[in-house]
């Protein structure tokens, strides 16, 4: 009976435990495969595959910088495999700088984003696919979505990474 007990206490560490760690790991390879540092408090979510970034920052290769706001990031568990992974991105209330080029064919730099999600398929290059895409703003509103063809999601994606 001991024994037993032993066996149900391992497997509600690992069902606590296990999530908490792949977050870890799914945390440092969004900041690698995107090429960026995001400063925020991490917390992971103990049971279900996800975490938050509470107060985030981050620049985004001269296209966007995140002032300040928290973002939620759930994500499939196969990241654990070397090709890529899914992950979705989701924030309210963020303060946003647009950069470069994106600044200059929007032709407004701050943005306060009421809703911004982001799905997107990672490879070790970065971005492989956008599955969708919204932020929407009382200025901006910007909308991606998956029923688009093939063309124009590849076309988006490399627009999106360049």
């Amino acid at each position: 009976m001991p024994e037993s007990k032993t066996y149900l206490f391992i497997f509600l560490l690992i069902i606590v435990i296990g999530p908490v760690f792949s977050s870890v790991l799914a945390y440092q390879k969004l900041q690698k495969n995107m090429k960026i540092h995001i400063d925020g408090n991490f917390i992971p979510f103990p049971l279900f595959p996800g975490f938050q970034v509470r107060e985030a920052y981050f620049t985004w290769r001269d296209k966007v910088e995140l002032i300040s706001g928290n973002l939620n990031v759930r994500y499939n568990l196969v990241f654990f495999l070397p090709s890529s992974f899914r992950i979705r991105v989701q924030g309210r209330s963020l303060q946003v700088k647009l950069l470069g080029s994106w600044a200059a064919q929007e032709g407004i730099q701050n943005l306060n984003l009421d809703f911004f999600e982001a799905d997107l398929g990672l490879d070790r290059s970065g971005i492989r696919e956008i599955y969708g895409i919204e932020a929407i703003s009382p200025q901006f509103q910007f909308r991606v979505k998956k029923s688009e063809t093939l063309k124009s999601k590849r076309e988006s994606a490399k627009e999106l990474a360049a």
